[in-house]
């Protein structure tokens, strides 16, 4: 194989995996800003553990738990309307105070 068809080949395949994330993208944005399915809950509400990162001397930290908080999340792959989804949402329990 030349360069020229090495070349050739990475350029088709990063615009590939280009294509399929902007389609997919897309896809969660119009079924999120257009309600579709019909009867899908677009928004939810999660209870979160949070734990504080305190920093302190020796570059170390110390960690506290905090109440648990509510926090409103998209039914969605990705952040649509403001809001982070909730699969990520579940999952993010640290606040660093640096």
């Amino acid at each position: 194989m030349a360069r020229s068809d090495i070349r050739r080949w990475i350029e088709n395949a990063v615009i590939f995996v280009l294509g399929i994330f902007a389609a997919v993208y897309i896809g969660d944005f119009v079924t999120f800003n257009c309600h579709l399915p019909p009867g899908r809950t677009l928004l939810s509400t999660i209870n979160v553990k949070v734990f504080y990162m305190i920093p302190i001397k020796g570059g170390r930290f110390q960690v506290e738990e905090a109440d648990p908080e509510t926090q409103v999340c998209s039914n969605s792959l990705f952040s649509q309307g403001g809001y982070p989804p909730c699969w990520r949402t579940k999952n993010e329990k640290w606040v660093d105070l640096r």
